[in-house]
């Protein structure tokens, strides 16, 4: 029986990651683990202690990784190459988050899984509903660009031909045949492929449009996502009768997982698992994991305190606020007296090197259509920061779409504040919005 390459995507939390692993842990598998650039430092050691730990699992070289944007599918493709490269006897790769369990032993996923069949869900945009094959098709209506670790923005001017013909989406929880992730390597260079991924959530289209049709194919969910309007649950984590629902519907991974599982589902997964707690400790004997460190570091304090003296030296009277988020080290909200109440200037980075100003505009109308306001495009924008998640940004073309890269911080915060007296001008102009 040939072997599965499982990818694990980890962001937060360290204990949470070795936990998820143990999970799926057995002796014959392989393991690939990525974690986020932008994470703490103590989930980059428990993932090395891990690959030292075990002979079968091996660290994907760390980068910067946004919600949904083409990074996560870029870190699959990376990790699709190094398995064909340096693996052997595998049939299928399986990419899960550390947010994951299994349903079934390990055992039995390999007896589910048929040679050279993916597991792919997907559905022809043509044939879902008006409002979600707008939603759907907007997101390749601009050529949208990922400022790193945070999320796309729009980067270039509106694509008239935007609408792709045969067009698939569907859940980013895709399971890869040998055979279909050779395919996705030869296709890199196609212009589908970099159209893709220069759209808006790549994650939920690129293996459907791409592998549907080009190899085989089946059309099964294999991951059950514990959306609330499945489970009631508004943090999307699963409790023992959903993990019993998911069962019984021949899943074979469920998420999103709690740090700390019930007893009741604990005690399922002991008995599905290779190794318990107990036995995978004694493999982790070794140095102990270091205490979390805190989320914002000195060199970030500097940069944002840079910021914020030359931003209050220039000859505009603003408010600057900081609102408190986890997925960038430096996110200003800037604003006049003259300003309407729900537009903002915005100022974001995760790595300290890559900025991004903007305008957005605050509102509940979510309708992904392109909306014009004072002679400015709209666009939904969904990076997840308070005030830009699920809100519209107003696209400016001056200074290469707002993206600002910082090379020297004397230098390139006063190209960076430069760019915001021009975007506070054109922010004091709108005297009306339509809703």
């Amino acid at each position: 029986m040939k072997k599965i390459v499982y990818f694990i995507m980890a962001h937060s939390d360290p204990d949470l990651l070795t936990d998820t692993v143990r999970l799926f842990y057995n002796d014959d598998d392989f393991f690939i683990i990525h974690i986020d650039k932008k994470s703490l430092p103590a989930l980059k050691t428990s993932a090395a202690l891990l690959s030292q730990k075990f002979k079968n699992i091996f660290i994907l070289n760390e980068q910067y990784v946004s919600w949904g944007g083409a990074s996560q599918v870029q870190i699959q493709i990376r990790a699709i190459d190094l398995a064909l490269n340096e693996l052997s006897n595998w049939s299928h790769f399986v990419p899960i988050s550390e947010q994951h369990a299994p349903l079934k032993a390990a055992k039995d996923v390999k007896l589910f899984l048929e040679n050279k069949i993916s597991y792919i869900n997907w559905t022809n945009v043509q044939n879902m509903p008006p409002e979600i094959q707008s939603n759907v098709s907007q997101r390749l209506r601009f050529n949208y660009k990922e400022l790193p670790g945070t999320g796309s923005f729009v980067g270039g001017d509106e694509n008239p031909s935007y609408q792709v013909k045969d067009l698939k989406h569907g859940s980013n929880w895709t399971i890869l045949s040998v055979e279909a992730c050779q395919l996705i390597l030869q296709m890199s260079n196609l212009e589908i492929t970099n159209r893709l991924l220069m759209s808006l959530q790549p994650d939920e289209i690129f293996m459907q449009t791409l592998l549907v049709g080009a190899t085989e194919v089946k059309n099964i969910n294999t991951t059950y996502v514990a959306w609330p309007h499945l489970t009631g649950r508004k943090n999307m984590t699963f409790d023992i009768a959903t993990y019993q629902k998911a069962q019984q519907m021949n899943y074979l991974f469920i998420r999103k997982r709690e740090k700390f599982l019930p007893k009741e589902i604990e005690m399922q997964l002991d008995d599905i698992c290779f190794l318990n707690r107990e036995k995978f400790q004694k493999y982790l004997q070794g140095p102990a994991y270091p205490s979390v460190l805190s989320e914002v570091s000195s060199t970030t304090n500097l940069v944002a305190e840079s910021i914020i003296k030359k931003l209050t030296q220039i000859d505009i009277d603003i408010t600057i606020e900081k609102p408190v988020n986890k997925i960038a080290s430096v996110y200003l909200l800037l604003k006049s007296f003259r300003t309407l109440d729900n537009l903002r200037l915005y100022i974001i980075s995760s790595d300290n090197i890559n900025f991004k100003v903007g305008i957005v505009w605050i509102t509940k109308h979510i309708d992904p259509d392109v909306i014009k306001v004072n002679g400015y495009k709209t666009t939904l924008i969904k990076v997840r920061a308070p005030h830009l998640f699920r809100t519209r940004e107003i696209v400016i073309s001056q200074n290469d779409f707002g993206f600002i890269k910082i090379d020297d911080r004397y230098d390139g915060t006063t190209r960076l504040v430069t760019a915001v007296k021009e975007y506070l001008k054109v922010l004091e102009s709108f005297d009306s919005l339509p809703f």
